[in-house]
């Protein structure tokens, strides 16, 4: 950020806490330092620590620095215990599994206060985590506990969370995406997210309940991975009455590169070897090239 002329306002964190939100284990930490209640959680560098997780429950286990659900199990103890690779700059995260309904956010901040924000399920999603077809639903609870964190890391920039609520309500953060996400698709029909991203407005911009957006193309390649028993016809019926998160008729370009870039990033999926989904973070992933205590750590839930 040093690079940037003064005159020149980043509308962003600094590294530091962007990787303290961006790692999985970092994250959980910060939440434990801010008294918000969170699962149970291991830090893991070898198989040895991977056979003596004090867990007599199902749980995930995904790397430190990934996205997409790329590179996730659930393991289930007394079954086999998976073999892992493992990379000291990138271990792994064990943490405990609950059953619940998935929700997303994104929102842009600007010194801990909220200028956009939505929140949205995740229904119609590629392996159940990279949603394809968004529709804002608020969630008072996420609300809350999203103008909690922002306000308390005091926050600038753009910003998501995943979420699993149980039944009863009670809610937990998995994960952190302190970046833009897709999200932002259904915060643009209102025309006025520049102003949040200015902090020019004098309300924090929410879209209209309901609003609805998809990503027609990947809703459409990928429909063998995201359709269900149960949302067969739902599947269907958003498919061909939500409005495609690139169409604009003011501009179409957007939309009419779509087919060309998508056969871009298959030629370099099979050039690279590399499955689709990494493929099309490829260029921007980041796996925490640090350096990091070895050994097993816990973070037990509160």
């Amino acid at each position: 950020m040093n690079q940037f002329p003064k005159s020149c306002t980043i509308f962003s964190e600094d590294f530091s806490t962007i990787h303290s939100l961006h790692s999985k284990w970092e994250f959980i930490q910060k939440c434990e330092t801010f008294n918000i209640p969170t699962l149970s959680t291991f830090r893991i560098y070898s198989q040895s620590d991977l056979e003596n997780l004090p867990f007599d429950k199902p749980v995930i286990l995904k790397p430190c620095y990934s996205r997409a659900s790329q590179f996730i199990y659930k393991y289930i103890p007394g079954t086999k215990i998976p073999k892992l690779t493992y990379d000291p700059s990138n271990p792994w995260v064990a943490q405990e599994w609950v059953d619940g309904t998935k929700h997303c956010s994104f929102s842009t901040c600007h010194n801990g206060k909220i200028t956009a924000h939505v929140t949205y399920p995740v229904i119609h999603a590629l392996d159940n985590s990279s949603c394809l077809h968004f529709e804002a639903k608020s969630n008072p609870a996420i609300d809350a506990w999203i103008e909690n964190f922002v306000k308390k890391q005091n926050f600038t920039g753009q910003i998501g969370f995943d979420f699993i609520q149980k039944e009863d309500g009670s809610l937990y953060c998995i994960e952190c995406n302190p970046r833009g996400t897709s999200g932002i698709l259904l915060l643009g029909q209102s025309g006025n997210l520049d102003k949040a991203i200015f902090n020019t407005n004098n309300t924090t911009l929410v879209p209209k309940e309901g609003t609805k957006e998809q990503i027609f193309l990947a809703m459409m390649i990928f429909f063998f991975k995201v359709i269900k028993k149960k949302t067969f016809f739902s599947y269907f019926k958003q498919l061909f009455t939500t409005k495609d998160g690139y169409f604009s008729s003011r501009d179409l370009g957007p939309l009419l590169s779509k087919p060309l870039i998508f056969s871009y990033y298959i030629f370099l999926s099979i050039k690279l070897r590399k499955n689709f989904q990494k493929m099309y973070t490829y260029d921007l992933d980041w796996d925490g090239d640090v350096d990091l205590e070895q050994g097993i750590e816990a973070k037990s839930s509160t």
